[in-house]
């Protein structure tokens, strides 16, 4: 079991990695990253959420898994970039993605939902943003900021970004 990397007393002097629309995220290790909420209205209740719901939602092959919690922060596992990364590298080398692939990700990705719902969770920000790829390519759910837990009315609503297929 691999020990707890030390967190600084100032998470931001971290690695920064990327903002959500609730959080923001910072290298901790190779293998882990803590999840901040942004300094605006409502975050940190939907990080408190967003912990809850990693906490019910418990080790799932096909979900991001939260490794522990650290002074109201998420401490999750770091994985290797979004699908919308992927398949964009895929569409810039005027490539389509592999078929088998595609399945794959479909599947990984419905066998997520399909935990989610089944735990009173319905994520209502998904997509290639937020379904992350591990170091063999296999697809994650991820960021349960603002999700609906037992029916809540959910806090992030989500507005598409223009992406063009």
């Amino acid at each position: 079991m691999e020990t707890q990397p030390s967190i600084p007393e100032d998470v931001t002097d971290l690695p920064w990695i990327t903002n959500g629309i609730s959080g923001a995220t910072f290298a901790v290790s190779e293998s882990a990253i803590i999840k901040i909420p942004l300094p605006l209205e409502n975050c940190k209740e939907q990080l408190a959420i967003e912990r809850q719901i990693y906490e019910r939602l418990g080790p799932h092959p096909d979900i991001t898994k939260l490794l522990y919690t650290h002074k109201g922060m998420i401490v999750l596992e770091r994985l290797q970039y979004p699908l919308r990364r992927r398949l964009l590298d895929i569409r810039e080398q005027k490539q389509l993605p592999v078929a088998q692939d595609v399945v794959r990700w479909a599947r990984q990705t419905a066998q997520a939902l399909q935990h989610i719902h089944s735990h009173g969770v319905m994520q209502v920000d998904i997509g290639p943003h937020n379904t992350l790829l591990d170091w063999d390519e296999n697809a994650k759910l991820s960021d349960f900021a603002g999700s609906s837990l037992d029916g809540s009315e959910p806090m992030v609503v989500f507005i598409d970004d223009g992406f063009e297929s």
